[in-house]
């Protein structure tokens, strides 16, 4: 159901009630079901939302019926419904009947409703008044006589009726007399007396579950029912209503008047009641006063009982006279306080005609004003409805009054005092100039009117930030007055503890972003104000005086603003600063505008230890300790005075959108001066420009300098500044602060143009050290640009609102230091001479904390020259102070950064330098270099050698690089056709050079000689950047790890009219090598003359070739340089020529371009073309009236080639003018072969003739378009003579070449490869690709044992000597390269590859059984297609592969890592066939003009790796234990003749006896205690011990020579080792000293292995025997 859909007691289809209420309307309770029919249709078709009619019987109350059918005349509204809750309003049937039978006793209609009397209502209704008997009727004259039914979560159904007496006589006096007992009061018997019943249901939809006796729980639908019951009995008498009304919650009397009965409220009063002491008297009760008129009406009075006795409340309305009308109050009277109080009167206190037919309304209380039609008082008063003073209030003051408080003295004289709450109806808009931001919502007022008028307000006013400013300021409370004086209205306010930041409300509007940005972060921390205001309530003035506290200092602020309205009389500022001592702000001038304002502030007082440090961090934060110290440690003394030491402005300059903010914080110390300078534009997309400035006057002079002695100050004034990273300063900025600076504080700049735009930038991000000398900027150093100074605190930190006392949030950045990056020194025009010493290029450099004043330092002495490199003097800012500058000469720091030496006196000169650099580079690296060159002249010959030393280091990382470079310019060696001029070589250690292109070729410092020849501009020319960025524009040589090169080259002259310079370059890099030659050749004729107009001839030309491994591509690229022409110098030729292929790793492997003079003009060329390549052309201007231009061009790709010419020729005879163009453009397809050509050519001439301001111009032409296709021979031609053309078909024009045939395009596959044997002529087995058909295995087309397939070996060589070559053997052996080659490999490590020239989509190796056949297929993308043939379905190719082993005739099987050769092929001959891009149909050349996929990758063999190892076959048989066992062991000891004798069996020994000698030593007593660790422990210890007699063992009587003499071993030596014995004879037993050991000689050395590992060797523990 929708928001706004009332809920109902009807269903969904409107036509019955809904469930719950029928259910709720049936129960016993109520008994009051409702019927619904559909009203009566007055219009044709029926509204679709027409309300429906409602009827029902009323079976609790005596089945009386009610309907809805006569509601317009019965309640004046023709809905059943009233009220927005949708409440059904069903009235009391008419004509009821009978209403004299229709009596029911009193006790019968209080059980139907449920009545309890009770108190007073018990005694009216006994038989005291009226007995339970007593009859009642109803009153049918009601209108409250109804059955209402309330939809809602909660049923309701309310029935009320109206009951009189039957009979009335003497029960009416009954009734008076229980009054009166009850209220001591005399009373007349009641005129009249109405019963009013009404009982409300409400029930609530429930559910009954229950269980039978089988457990079976069932849910029924119910209703819990509560109800309740009212009773107003209503007694009429001497125009009052009399109310005595009962509920459960208790009784209430009250009295109201009845409107029938005419006279005043008094005049009843003193007739109704007898005056006593509890009756209210008139005299008492009524206030009198001449402005307060005699219309009182009584609205209620409430009368009870207490504990002192009857109590009396009276309510009335009164009309008050106001100052636009009548004012209506009500007052109430309270006789237990004897007091008066009221309030306004407005038409919500009535009940409306709505809420009469409510249920929910109560009998008694819609008595209305008397005197007055309710319909005139308003639903709200505004305040200036009451007194005329009231209206001139400020118009931000809310004027509704939600709540008014009226106290009224009557005494002399008169006084009325009014307490009101005053509320804001809706947001109004200021019409005031000046900035009135008060948005209260509520306000309180207090007035007092008698002899005069006063009045005052308060109220509490938020200071908040803006929406985007919430996260760095805190809102403050703003404490306002309002007080009315002398006929207006003022308005004062105090703040303590806020930012400027929260006044931005009452900031120009247009300007109060910029403004908050400039000044927001400043904290005041005392803040008054002061707001003047016309008489129609627009304020026309204010005043914001307050104290601004930077650090320590405290700094008084005026923000004022003023309108012409307050300069006609006093504005807030004249008010308030009339008592001000001065100094105090200037006047704000209007300037002719109709509004103006203004924001200062300057010193007021200073606590001792203020700093600038600490002044400059309450305007930005952090910058104390950012700041260099010798700024941040001035100290700042207090004004004295009317001097203004530290002043702080905001101004506003330019008008519309080109308003802008400027913010001006100045400090003065004798010596220096501090700017700080902010422009924030209107624009909130143009960021704030910031600029610190800090001057000097005067430095130090520095003594004792060699050579110079003092050094004076060579500028008049020395700036330190810094500029925002937020925006440079243009020319536009620097006027706006210029125009609120004074002469000597004007921004000055370093002028590039003569006459900056103002769009232009003339003060750089970043921090500046500038020189002024003669009022002029002579330098300006940049450095620490890129550093984004002004930055935002931490996520953390702009989280956290702070107090606005704390410091702001913007940070300024200090000067470069280590960690800042230092921007290249700046060079001024500044230069000096003192004697022999000249200083020049003048450069200054902030770095390590230093300023740096640098310059080049000549001293000349005759022939000789010292230069001194980057002399610089040092000036540390460390423990510098800017306003005492006496000890800077004590710190003064110096350094060289190289030294030249020359030597001139012809013909030798002599020339050499030598420079060291520190470089850091944004890759993170940092290089300390160390360079230098020499050069010799003397003539004709010239050397020239540099070099380069740089240890590089990035990160952990470092790393050494050197490169050499030198040449020799002279004749060397003169042949009879050359000369050799000149040598030139190089090379490098951890270097690089880059290539250059064809047309960088004349920079390339191998080949030409830069700037003036001198050793430093080569060296420069090889390492310096040309665009000063290395990373993105890197120099020709760069430090490169792991990488080398070595250059040679020469300048040659031959046949005396060629001069050619070339270099060879070899480059060696961790990913391969390159390998590159430069050239550039110079002709011409003749010879031996220097003017060009003197030769014929004059031919430049650059080639560059490369063969580079390392990004995989081969090119050879040549041009003609644009200064080259053939007969006369006028006759120029150019053009280019380029050659690329390119190979793995470079992703565009297989593609290719061969172009001379470029490429077709709407030919696509992909970016790693050589582009552009330069027409082949020629520019040959005949005379001064004719001229021939011409260019060609030819290139081809693995897609197409194109050819084309072109011819300009014009002649010129004064006004006469004629033109010659011809062209021609081919586009060639190979397969199948298909050309495209088309000629133009074109004749014209034009006519042009001016009299006086007549011209006159007359134009023909003829032109013919040529387009020819072929085969077969065709095409169009068109002609056109200017007016009319028309065009020729001939030949076949549309003839579209048939695609070629399979076998055809096998053959064009094998073309391109030589026609040389696979094998050798005697090989039996050649390799063959044959073509043969799918279907019954047929061949083709014969087949091919040229190049079709290629054996390739890639790893497993094994290098075999190559024998002697016989005459017998030559034709046997195979080449041992090339097809065919026999190879020796590693069966390891053996793989090769076999390639075929037609692509594979499968590929089989077989084997000797089925499960090891090898089977390999191609994936989707390499599928193999055929554009020449036309096709688009894949070609299926199968290699099948078998091995076989020569000796046995077996197939080897068993091949390992199986896989596919992929290889890039043209995609012109291998890409899927697609006739829509099919140049031949379709016209449309778009394919053939793309050079995008020029390859496609397909399968182009396979890779085999060899077997996996197996054991060989074994030689030896079987070995048989048993067998062994049985044969004979002969002795042959004794037989003299081998071959003839055998020697006996063996005999096998007879057991040895049990050894009794030599037995191990028993156990110690100490071994017996022992355990076996100790045990092995201390054998391994006697062991070594023994190692110590080594002599007893080796001597040539010990045990070891023994040994070798009964055994032999001596004798057994080789003979040519024979020699190498030992001298002293014994054999192997001698003591080797200086011999060397042979590996069979027992030296008796410690076995160290066997002692060591002694437990793993021995199973149990060897004993010693005992000799």
């Amino acid at each position: 159901m929708g928001q706004d859909t009332p809920v109902s007691i009807l269903s969904n289809d409107k036509k019955d009630l809904s469930d719950n209420w029928k259910l709720f309307l049936s129960d016993t309770e109520i008994s009051c079901p409702v019927k619904v029919t559909q009203a009566v249709a007055t219009t044709t078709p029926p509204p679709p939302d027409a309300p429906p009619n409602f009827t029902c019987t009323n079976g609790r109350f005596w089945d009386l019926q009610f309907d809805t059918a006569k509601n317009s005349t019965r309640f004046k509204t023709p809905s059943p419904y009233v009220g927005d809750d949708h409440t059904a309003l069903i009235g009391l049937a008419s004509p009821l009947g009978d209403t004299t039978a229709f009596a029911k006793p009193v006790s019968d209609v209080l059980l139907k409703f449920g009545v309890i009397p009770s108190g007073l209502v018990a005694t009216i209704l006994s038989d005291k008044a009226i007995p339970p008997t007593a009859m009642l009727k109803l009153d049918t004259t009601e209108t409250r006589n109804v059955v209402w039914c309330t939809p809602g979560q909660t049923l309701q159904t309310s029935t009320a009726l109206t009951f009189m007496l039957d009979n009335e006589a003497g029960l009416l006096a009954k009734v008076t007399t229980v009054l009166r007992e009850e209220f001591s009061i005399s009373l007349d018997t009641f005129d009249s007396l109405r019963f009013h019943f009404q009982r409300t249901s409400a029930g609530v939809p429930i559910v009954e579950k229950s269980k039978d006796a089988s457990g079976v729980e069932t849910a029924r639908k119910g209703i819990h029912i509560t109800s309740t019951y009212s009773l107003a009995i209503s007694l009429s008498l001497g125009g009052f209503v009399f109310w005595v009304k009962l509920s459960p919650a208790g009784i209430t009397c009250s009295m109201t008047q009845d409107p029938k009965v005419d006279g005043t409220l008094w005049d009843r009063l003193d007739k109704l009641v007898t005056p006593g002491n509890n009756a209210p008297s008139q005299a008492a009760s009524k206030p009198t006063w001449e402005k307060i008129a005699d219309h009182f009406d009584l609205l209620s009075i409430s009368v009870g009982k207490g504990g002192s006795g009857v109590w009396w409340q009276i309510k009335t309305i009164i009309q008050f006279a106001g100052d636009s009308g009548p004012v209506f109050i009500f007052l109430t009277y309270d006789s237990r306080t004897s007091t008066f109080s009221g309030g306004l009167a407005v038409r919500s206190s009535f009940p409306s005609d709505v809420e009469l037919l409510r249920p929910t309304f109560e009998p008694g209380s819609d008595v209305l004003p008397k005197f007055t039609d309710t319909t005139v008082i308003p639903d709200q008063w505004a305040v200036g409805q009451l007194v005329t003073e009231f209206k001139q209030l400020p118009k931000e003051i809310p004027t509704i009054i939600s709540v008014a408080t009226f106290s009224f003295a009557n005494t002399v004289p008169k006084n009325l005092s009014l307490s009101l709450s005053l509320i804001r109806e809706s947001a109004t808009a200021s019409a005031s100039e000046v900035p009135a931001p008060f948005d209260w919502e509520q306000i309180s007022l207090e007035a007092n009117i008698g002899t005069g008028f006063s009045g005052k307000a308060w109220a509490l006013f938020s200071l908040n930030p803006r929406p985007e400013d919430k996260k760095n300021y805190l809102p403050a409370d703003l404490s306002l007055g309002l007080t009315y004086s002398s006929g207006t209205w003022q308005l004062f306010g105090h703040a303590d503890n806020l930012s400027v930041g929260l006044l931005w409300s009452f900031f120009e509007k247009d300007l109060s972003g910029p403004l908050v940005e400039v000044l927001g972060k400043l904290s005041i921390s005392s803040l008054d104000l002061q707001y003047t205001y016309a008489p129609g309530g627009s304020a026309t003035s204010f005043l914001f005086m307050g104290t601004i506290t930077l650090g320590t200092l405290e700094l008084r602020m005026f923000y004022q603003y003023t309108t012409t309205e307050a300069e006609k009389g006093a504005s807030a500022a004249k008010q308030v600063l009339a008592g001000l001592s001065p100094p105090g702000p200037p006047t704000v001038p209007l300037n002719g505008a109709t509004s103006a304002w203004a924001f200062e502030c300057d010193l007021g007082s200073s606590k001792p230890g203020s700093t600038l440090g600490t002044i400059v961090d309450s305007i930005i934060d952090d910058a104390a300790g950012l700041l260099p110290d010798f700024v941040a440690n001035i100290p700042i003394e207090p004004a004295s005075g009317n001097n203004r030491l530290i002043t702080l402005k905001v101004n506003k300059t330019g008008s519309g959108d080109t308003q802008a903010i400027v913010f001006q914080f100045i400090v003065k110390i004798a010596g220096f001066t501090l700017t700080f300078i902010q422009i924030k534009a209107k624009d909130p997309a143009k960021p704030a420009r910031r600029l610190f400035r800090i001057s000097v006057d005067k430095i130090p002079l520095i003594d004792s300098i060699p050579l110079i002695g003092q050094l004076p100050q060579p500028f008049d004034q020395l700036i330190y500044m810094w500029v925002s990273s937020s925006a440079e300063f243009t020319k536009s900025d620097v006027d706006q602060a210029n125009l609120f600076l004074e002469d000597g504080e004007k921004l000055m700049f370093k002028q590039v143009k003569s006459k900056p735009a103002p769009d232009d930038i003339v003060i750089q991000k970043g921090h500046h050290f500038v020189v002024i000398n003669d009022s002029t900027v002579t330098l300006d150093h940049v450095f620490g640009v890129g550093k984004d100074e002004i930055t935002k605190k931490s996520e953390a930190a702009s989280d956290t609102l702070v107090k606005p006392s704390l410091a702001p949030s913007t940070t300024l950045a200090p000067p470069a230091t280590n960690d800042t990056p230092t921007n290249t020194p700046s060079k001024g025009s500044l230069t000096k001479t003192l004697g022999p010493l000249a200083i020049s290029a003048v450069t200054l450099e902030y770095k390590d904390k230093a300023l740096w004043v640098s310059c080049n330092a000549t001293l000349t002495m005759g022939p000789f020259a010292i230069e001194l490199l980057g002399f610089g003097i040092g000036v540390p800012t460390t423990n510098l102070k800017l306003n005492d500058l006496g000890g800077v000469a004590s710190h003064i720091m110096f350094e060289l950064h190289g030294l030249s030496l020359s030597f001139n006196k012809p013909p030798l000169l002599i020339a050499g330098a030598f420079e060291h650099d520190l470089l850091s580079l944004a890759d993170g690296s940092h290089q300390d270099i160390y360079k230098g060159g020499v050069g010799i002249g003397f003539p004709p010959y010239t050397f020239v050698g540099v070099g380069e030393y740089a240890v590089v280091t990035k990160g952990n990382e470092e790393y050494k690089s050197i490169f050499i470079f030198a040449k020799l310019d002279g004749p060397l060696i003169t042949l009879e056709f050359a000369t050799i001029s000149g040598v030139r070589l190089g090379f490098g250690f951890n270097s690089v050079v880059r290539s250059p292109t064809i047309d960088q070729l004349t920079e390339f410092p191998f080949i030409n000689n830069p700037g003036t020849g001198s050793p430093m501009d080569i060296l420069k020319s090889m390492t310096d950047s040309k665009s000063k960025d290395p990373i993105n524009d890197p120099p020709w040589v760069t430090p490169k790890r792991d990488s080398y090169w070595l250059a040679a080259g020469f300048t040659v002259t031959a046949f005396d009219v060629l001069a050619i310079t070339a270099v060879a370059m070899f480059a060696f890099r961790d990913a391969g090598i390159i390998i590159s030659i430069f050239a550039d050749a110079v002709a011409q004729m003749p010879p031996d003359v220097k003017s060009q107009s003197e030769m014929i001839l004059y031919i430049e030309i650059g080639i560059v070739a490369e063969m580079n491994l390392v990004d995989g591509y081969f090119r050879v690229e040549a041009s003609l340089a644009p200064s080259s022409f053939i007969l006369v110098p006028q006759c120029h030729v150019w053009g280019g020529f380029a050659l690329v292929y390119w190979f793995g790793p470079s992703p565009h492997a297989g593609d290719w371009v061969f172009s001379i003079g470029g490429y077709h003009k709407n030919y696509v060329v992909p970016l790693h073309y050589p582009n552009p390549v330069t027409r082949v052309g020629i520019s040959f201007p005949v005379g001064a009236c004719m001229s021939v231009t011409g260019n060609s061009y030819f290139a081809i790709t693995p897609k197409v080639a194109m050819a084309g010419a072109l011819i300009h020729v014009t002649l010129s005879v004064g006004p006469v003018k004629a033109w010659l163009d011809a062209s021609f453009d081919a586009l060639i397809n190979f397969h199948p072969m298909h050309y495209v050509v088309d000629f133009r050519v074109s004749i014209g001439v034009e006519f042009d003739l001016d009299i006086l301001f007549i011209h006159i111009h007359i134009s023909c032409s003829v032109g013919a378009d040529l387009h020819i296709e072929g085969p077969e021979f065709g095409g169009v031609a068109h002609v056109d003579f200017y007016l009319f053309g028309f065009d020729v078909y001939f030949g076949d024009s549309n003839h579209i070449p048939d695609p070629i045939s399979l076998p055809d395009f096998w053959k064009i596959t094998h073309q391109p490869g030589p026609d040389a044997s696979s094998r050798p002529d005697n090989d039996p087995n050649p390799l063959l690709s044959c073509l043969q058909s799918p279907s019954d295995a047929k061949p083709m087309a014969p087949p091919v044992s040229g190049a079709a397939f290629k054996a390739i070996l890639e790893d497993g060589n094994f290098p075999m000597p190559s024998p002697v070559a016989t005459s017998a053997t030559a034709k046997a052996n195979v080449p041992s390269t090339g097809a065919g080659a026999k190879w020796f490999v590693k069966g390891g490590t053996f793989k090769f590859r076999l390639a075929s020239d037609f692509a594979l989509s499968q590929a089989i190796v077989k084997a000797p059984d089925a499960a090891s056949v090898i089977k390999l297929d191609t994936t989707d993308t390499q599928k193999i297609f055929s554009r020449p043939m036309h096709v688009s379905d894949a070609i299926t190719s199968v290699m099948t592969v078998t091995i076989t082993k020569i000796s046995t005739n077996t197939i080897e099987s068993g091949w390992q890592n199986a896989q596919f050769y992929l290889k890039p092929v043209p995609t012109a001959m291998w890409a899927s066939y697609d006739p829509h891009f099919d140049p031949l149909k379709n016209r449309n050349a778009s394919d053939l003009l793309g050079g995008s996929n020029p390859t496609v990758t397909l399968a182009m063999g396979i890779l085999l790796s060899a077997p996996k190892p197996i054991l060989a076959e074994a030689k030896i048989p079987k070995f048989k234990a048993s067998a062994a066992a049985q044969h004979p062991v002969l002795d042959s000891r004794s037989v003299k003749d081998p071959i003839k004798e055998v020697g006996t069996n063996w005999i096998l020994a007879e057991p040895e006896k049990i050894q009794v000698s030599l037995l191990a030593a028993p156990l110690t007593d100490k071994e017996k205690t022992q355990s076996k660790k100790d045990h092995w422990a201390d054998f391994k210890n006697m062991w070594k011990g023994l190692g110590s007699k080594q002599d007893v063992l080796v001597d040539k009587t010990g045990v070891m020579a023994q040994c070798a003499d009964v055994f032999e071993w001596s004798a057994k030596r080789p003979p040519a080792e024979a020699v190498a014995k030992p001298a002293g004879g014994g054999g192997a037993a001698n003591k080797v000293s200086s011999a060397v050991r042979e590996p069979w000689e027992l030296v008796g050395r410690l076995p160290m292995k066997l002692v060591g590992r002694l437990e793993s060797t021995y199973l149990a523990l060897p004993r010693v025997a005992v000799v």
